[in-house]
């Protein structure tokens, strides 16, 4: 397995630990990696998935499958090199405009899923009874 230490000098990868202005932050990513399996609900995901940015990750993390659903760009189970593949597929494949429009729109589109006021209804119709699951 590749090493950090050991990537091409051509990739801008950087550890930045915890980050206090987020905003910043996302407008400079290109693509999140979620590999941390310490997350009970990945909040870095609903927060990258609403900006539109691409989120590669391992598919038995939890939450991500569940969060992510057809915009997910899963790698099998803690495969490092079937993750490193799929980046690459996917951002050889949206090289063309068209092709990382339609998949921002649908990323756009999942995360409303989780807006608050998407969120607080839902728990209403728990509340009151109304809820009907399918």
């Amino acid at each position: 397995m590749a090493r950090f230490s050991e990537t091409p000098s051509n990739l801008d990868i950087r550890w930045l630990g915890s980050i206090e202005d987020h905003n910043f932050f996302y407008q400079e990513l290109d693509a999140l990696l979620m590999t941390s399996d310490k997350e009970a609900l990945p909040t870095v995901v609903l927060e990258a998935l609403c900006r539109q940015i691409p989120i590669f990750s391992f598919a038995d993390l939890p939450g991500v499958q569940e969060i992510m659903g057809e915009t997910a760009l899963l790698a099998r189970d803690r495969n490092g090199s079937d993750l490193a593949k799929r980046v690459i597929q996917f951002f050889l494949e949206v090289e063309q405009p068209a092709a990382l429009k339609e998949w921002r729109k649908a990323a756009w589109e999942r995360s409303w899923r989780f807006a608050l006021e998407n969120q607080w209804k839902a728990f209403q119709e728990v509340l009151t009874g109304t809820t009907q699951f399918s």
